[in-house]
């Protein structure tokens, strides 16, 4: 399986020189993306070093951590674009932010929402998560 996502990778940068993307050069000229694939290789050691041990929780966390650099890594490289366009141009985090009216909305609704879920959520948790008296 190691093989198969190891091919499934590499394949992601042929593909991307293929289309005319310099992936491979963004890759390996980005000190946050060489950050995480050097983070997510020492946690492949930690991840077996669990699983060996039969250490679920840590298993968990470093598989967590794994993904997470994976994907900080890929945004490292991608960094400012969003969305890479034809022609050179691209959806970045600067050029298509929404209005702040709507973003102050959007805060508005969510900071609403959770003020109403959050309490049911934790009334839930006390229920259902409570110690059950022996049978």
């Amino acid at each position: 399986r190691s093989i198969v996502t190891v091919i499934s990778g590499m394949l992601v940068f042929i593909a991307a020189a293929m289309e005319g993307h310099s992936l491979t050069a963004a890759f390996f000229n980005s000190t946050l993306s060489l950050s995480c694939l050097f983070l997510a290789a020492i946690m492949i050691a930690v991840m077996f070093y669990a699983l060996n041990r039969n250490l679920q929780t840590l298993a968990r966390i470093t598989v967590g951590v794994q993904v997470t650099a994976v994907v900080i890594g890929w945004f490292g490289i991608q960094y400012p674009s969003m969305i890479n366009l034809h022609e050179n141009q691209a959806l970045t985090f600067y050029n298509s932010k929404a209005p702040d009216a709507t973003l102050y909305q959007l805060l508005v609704a969510l900071l609403t929402g959770l003020l109403l879920i959050l309490p049911a959520f934790l009334f839930l948790f006390r229920v259902f998560k409570r110690d059950k008296p022996p049978v």
